[in-house]
């Protein structure tokens, strides 16, 4: 993040404050995270990061890191994995993501805290 001119105005951040959940308000600093795990991910041109950002830019910006964390490798890896391994045969509406929030909720969380969702399926 030291090389990004956008970013060097907010570092470094204090641990012992809140000026982390500031920054990261705005969506900002979501979408500059995953650019530096996977370079290019998020055209730069599509971040908004003007001083005052209005709530619809913010959204624009969270939309933009939500949409491309999902394409994210561990995230479509696990999406494979899901739809070759839990298919929604028995799934009448056909909804993937509402057929594996229902097993990981009723089975999934029975082994408490030493097993993650990534790890269930």
């Amino acid at each position: 993040m030291d090389e990004d001119k956008f970013m060097t105005q907010f570092l470094p951040i204090d641990p012992c404050s809140n000026a982390l959940f500031d920054f990261a308000k705005d969506g900002v600093l979501l979408c500059k995270l995953i650019n530096i795990d996977v370079p290019g991910t998020i055209d730069e041109r599509a971040i908004n990061t003007k001083q005052d950002l209005n709530p619809w830019e913010i959204n624009e910006n969270y939309t933009v890191s939500l949409n491309s964390a999902t394409t994210h490798t561990c995230m479509s890896d696990l999406t494979s994995s899901l739809q070759k391994n839990w298919p929604t045969v028995a799934c009448p509406s056909g909804d993937e993501i509402q057929f594996w929030t229902h097993e990981w909720e009723k089975h999934g969380t029975c082994y408490g805290s030493s097993l993650k969702q990534y790890d269930y399926f």
